[in-house]
Formats: structure tokens, C-alpha cells, sequence
């Protein structure tokens, strides 16, 4: 007698049992569920896909040990599944790509170090699907990256670009990756980024049962976290940032590599990627064990990849070590902007704790006094997050308003949930709200917030009144006037990367008229700073630039257009 199958019907229904949380009442017919999943095959589709974000949550929020035991066995016959269905015929083939489930596969677009990175690690799963972009544009940078000898066939008016791609890998496969990484390899890091953007080199990548798949994507082992008394749906925010925060986890280096892979893996089965995940070094990976199940990866940019004045750190979360959350926070003095991202597989869980613990690793680890939630987030622009409600996800927090009349429309229509449990908000008052950041206090500072992009219009200002729009000038000049005032006479024991983004900053340094006059430890505080943008990681420099409120008063007041 065949084995009964699964229906999406009845995930469906198994789901709101296990979203209501591991209560003592449903821990039996919970673990039933999960025992039954191995006896029953699946021959549809959608049920596979709702079974695997079932089982992936079933992980990350178990009852009990017993109960994620049972979770592992499930998700493995679910993954068998997943390769049966697919080599069952072209057509589930098709339908579950682009899902990133182990052994399916995914075809999109990333950067050209992400795909540098596939190459070296994944040469077997990754190849050429199709090249999208505008080659009339790109062939202008194609013909300079080969010899001379090749390079007058370009200019015939009958030249087939598409034709000479087609043949000049010689025997080397269509699909080569590495072909295409190699012709670009010679051109500065910023060019052949640009170039790959241009080109829009799609590639295949097969997930297989590898890391890299939403699967088995997992941070390091660690003790299993058990929520025995159900989801945690609210929480006391004030008091959790207030906990201490450890020291991060002591990892192997073969550790580092897996909390690269499975937050690059999490991120590209998504069709996602990140610049701080993307990038990362795993020699500067941190991964911070919260509490609570939760372990939170910190990346920080390399210097060539930095912003000029805030620090962008980026995020994956793990609960159970399933990759729960990503986002990013960009911590600038006054104001930090930051977003959480829940991977649907694990929406409806415990997502307020989770942002709660992204919040206090931030503002202990980094010292951040004030958040901003991006009105993307909130649902400006973005029909998922008016969906979704995620303006009250934040405002439930604490997050609120800065505009007054914002804030009463926003207080008065938050009452009514209170009132009605069933309450929906409009969703052209949501849009309208949304329109607005939301702020989240952590303590009281005086520091006055600006924003970058204002600094940056400060810059542009100086150099079009003093310099006549003479970049180079300006910047030699304000380059020589930043070493003559801080009385730095030699940078050759300073690193590259410190000399570099000193230079960067020295405009900026324009903007303070009297810097010959700051006292000696403003100055050396500053030099410290201009040394730390270009470290290993900017941990330094936004302490740093915390501290430095002498040079903050004076970029404020450029800002505010009182140069």
C-alpha cells in the first residue's frame, strides 16, 4: 500500500499549530506531526515548499530537545523529497527554482566578488546561464582588455559582439564562469565591479545538499535553545538592551568559514546579497551568542569597501543556528539607521525578540544611543511592508515619530488595536505614515543628528566656492592643511588603506575653519580617528568619531550652513 501523501492543505494547517509556539497543550500533536512527515510522501510542489519553511521553523523554535530531534529527521525527508520531485520531471524541476531548497537551483545576477568567491569555493555548482546586459555598451571595455592584436576587429562596422563571445572561449565551455573572470581580473577593483553590473552576467548556481541552500545553511553548533512555555510575542525592550552584552564567541577558522558560507548561502538562495556579507573577510567575522538561541554574525567592510563618513556593519541572525534574520545598521553620531529583515520560513515566530536582541548588540557593542527604522522598512515605497503591518512591528518597540503631528495620528490610531483586537489599519494611512522614520531613544545625548549626504553637500559647497570646482586642488590643498595643523610630518608608517581614507576625510576636514587652533589632544584624537577609518574593522573610528565632539560641532555647523 502506497504511503499517504501530504497535501498543502494540511501544512497549512500544521503551521498555525506550531506559529501559536510550543505550549504544553500542543507539545504532543506537535511531535506527532513531526513523526508522521517521514511516513507520508510528498507529490506537489507547493506542499513541499510550505513543509520545508514548516519544518525550518519546527528548528528554530522546538519545545524540546525531543521535539528538535524530530524536526532533523523531518527535514531530511523533506530534502529527499525535494531531489525526488525535482528529477521527476522538467516541470517541478522549473517550479522549484529560484526557492532555494537543497537540490534545486537558483539563476540571478550577483556581483562580480560573490561570483569570484563561487568560483573558488563552488567551481562544480556555478556556470554562465545568460548575459543580459547592454554588450553595445560593455564592448568599448571588452576591446580594451584585450591585446592590441585583437583589438581593430572591433571597430568594423559588421563586428558580431555575440559572435565573438561565442567563440572566443576557444574549447572552454559556453557556461565558463572563469573565463569571464579572468578577462576583467586585470581592471581596478571599482571598474570591473562597474563592468559586471553592465554586462548582468546571470549564472546557475546548484544548490546540491551544500550550505549554501536554506536547507542546511547553518552557523556553528550550539547547545539547542527550547521554548517549552510558547513564542515569546512581546517584550520588555528598555530592560533587554540594558543586559550585558558578552564578549563574541571563540571560533575556529573553519568556523568563520561556515558563518560565511551559510550567511552568503542564506542570502544568494534568496536572491539576495549584501555588501557587508558579500565582502566580508572571515578573519573579522564575529558571531555574539545573545541568549535566548539567538547568535548574531557581525561583517564589517574592508576599507576599500567603506562608506566615507558612517559605518555601515551588516547582520545575519541564527535561533537554533537557522538563519532567522539579515539587515544592517549604519551608525553615524546622533543616528543610526537601521532595518531587520525575517526570512519567511521563520515569520510568525518569536521576531520581536529577535530585532530586540539585533537592537541590543548594536547599542552595546557599538555604543548607539538613537535608531532610526528607514520609512522603506516601515512600508514607504515597499507593498510587503504595508502587508505586513511592519510599521507597528516597530512601533510596538517604542519606535516613534519625530514629527508631533505624525506622532498624534500615529498615537491615536494605535489606541484602536487596544479597543478592537481585530482592527486593520487603512493602508493609504499606512502609506502616509510610513513616509516618516521612526525613532527609537536608547539614552539621551546631545550630539546633534546630521546626516552624511548632508555632509557631503557641505563638501561639494566648499570646493565649488573656494576651489572653483578644482577637485584636485582641493584636495591637495586641504590634504596639506590637514597635515600642517595636526603636525604630521610622515605618513609611511601609516598602512595604505589608513593613508587613503585620511585623504578622503581631509576634505571634509575643510569644512572647520579653525582647526590650527583645536588643542593638542583634539588633535591627536583626530589623527587616531583619520588612522582608524582605514583599520582592520571601524570598531575604533566609531568610537572614535563618538568621542570627537569638537570635530562633530564643527561638521554640524557646516552642515547647518554656518561655514
Amino acid at each position: 500500500m502506497p504511503a499517504p501523501s501530504t497535501k498543502t492543505s494540511d501544512v497549512l494547517e500544521w503551521r498555525k499549530l506550531f506559529t501559536k509556539g510550543p505550549m504544553p497543550a500542543s507539545s504532543a500533536a506537535r511531535k506527532q506531526v513531526l513523526t508522521n512527515i517521514p511516513l507520508r510522501s510528498i507529490q506537489n510542489v507547493r506542499a513541499l515548499l510550505e513543509l520545508h519553511d514548516l519544518v525550518l521553523f519546527a528548528l528554530a523554535h522546538p519545545g524540546d530537545v525531543a521535539e528538535h530531534k524530530l524536526a532533523l529527521s523531518a527535514l531530511q525527508h523533506v530534502s529527499q523529497e525535494t531531489e525526488r520531485l525535482s528529477a521527476h520531471s522538467e516541470r517541478n524541476t522549473m517550479a522549484l527554482s529560484n526557492t532555494g531548497l537543497a537540490h534545486t537551483s537558483v539563476t540571478v545576477a550577483f556581483s562580480r566578488e560573490l561570483l569570484v568567491w563561487l568560483q573558488e569555493n563552488y567551481p562544480d555548482h556555478v556556470s554562465v546561464h545568460s548575459v543580459d546586459g547592454d554588450l553595445r555598451t560593455a564592448k568599448s571595455w571588452i576591446k580594451g582588455l584585450l591585446p592590441h592584436a585583437e583589438q581593430e576587429a572591433f571597430e568594423l562596422d559588421d563586428f558580431d559582439l555575440n559572435a565573438w563571445l561565442a567563440n572566443a572561449r576557444g574549447k572552454r565551455k559556453p557556461a565558463d564562469l572563469s573565463w569571464w573572470l579572468k578577462l576583467t581580473e586585470r581592471l581596478p577593483e571599482a571598474v570591473r565591479s562597474t563592468l559586471f553590473e553592465q554586462l548582468q552576467i546571470y549564472v546557475s548556481v546548484d544548490l546540491g545538499d551544500t550550505g549554501l541552500s536554506a536547507t542546511y545553511g547553518r552557523s556553528p553548533q550550539r547547545p539547542v535553545h527550547a521554548f517549552p512555555n510558547g513564542l515569546p510575542r512581546s517584550i520588555d525592550l528598555p530592560a533587554l538592551l540594558r543586559r550585558p552584552l558578552p564578549a563574541p564567541r571563540t571560533l575556529r577558522s573553519s568556523e568563520r568559514q561556515q558563518v560565511v558560507e551559510a550567511s552568503r548561502g542564506i542570502l544568494l538562495s534568496g536572491l539576495r546579497e549584501t555588501g557587508p556579507v558579500t565582502h566580508a573577510d572571515p578573519r573579522t567575522v564575529e558571531l555574539i551568542d545573545m541568549g535566548d538561541g539567538i547568535d548574531i554574525a557581525l561583517f564589517h567592510l574592508p576599507p576599500s569597501q567603506r562608506q566615507t563618513y558612517d559605518s555601515y556593519i551588516g547582520y545575519v541572525a541564527f535561533l537554533n543556528t537557522v538563519p532567522a534574520a539579515y539587515g544592517g545598521a549604519w551608525m553615524f553620531p546622533g543616528k543610526t539607521k537601521v532595518g531587520v529583515n525575517v526570512f519567511p520560513s521563520l515569520r510568525g515566530g518569536a521576531s520581536a525578540l529577535l530585532f530586540g536582541q539585533i537592537l541590543r548588540c548594536y547599542a552595546q557593542r557599538f555604543g548607539v544611543d538613537r535608531f532610526e527604522a528607514d520609512p522603506y522598512q516601515l512600508g514607504h515605497g515597499n507593498a510587503d511592508g504595508i502587508a505586513s503591518g511592519a510599521y507597528w512591528f516597530y512601533y510596538r518597540l517604542g519606535f516613534r515619530p519625530v514629527d508631533r503631528a505624525t506622532a498624534r495620528i500615529a498615537e491615536k490610531e494605535f489606541l484602536r488595536f487596544a479597543k478592537d483586537k481585530a482592527h486593520r489599519s487603512d493602508t493609504d494611512l499606512l502609506r502616509d505614515l510610513a513616509a516618516q522614520p521612526l525613532v527609537l531613544v536608547v539614552r539621551a545625548s546631545e550630539v546633534e543628528p546630521i546626516e552624511p549626504v548632508e555632509l557631503s553637500h557641505a563638501v561639494m559647497r566648499m570646493v565649488a566656492g573656494r576651489y572653483s570646482g578644482d577637485h584636485r586642488q582641493a584636495l591637495r590643498s586641504e590634504r596639506a592643511r590637514t597635515m600642517k595643523a595636526l603636525g604630521i610630518t610622515d605618513l609611511r608608517t601609516w598602512s595604505m588603506d589608513e593613508q587613503h581614507w585620511a585623504q578622503e576625510l581631509c576634505l571634509a576636514l575643510g569644512l572647520i575653519a579653525d582647526l590650527e587652533r583645536w588643542s593638542r589632544k583634539d588633535k591627536k584624537l583626530l589623527i587616531e580617528l583619520l588612522r582608524a577609518k582605514g583599520g582592520r574593522t571601524e570598531e575604533a573610528y566609531i568610537a572614535l568619531l563618538q568621542r570627537h565632539s569638537r570635530l562633530w560641532a564643527g561638521w554640524a555647523k557646516a552642515v547647518r550652513g554656518r561655514m
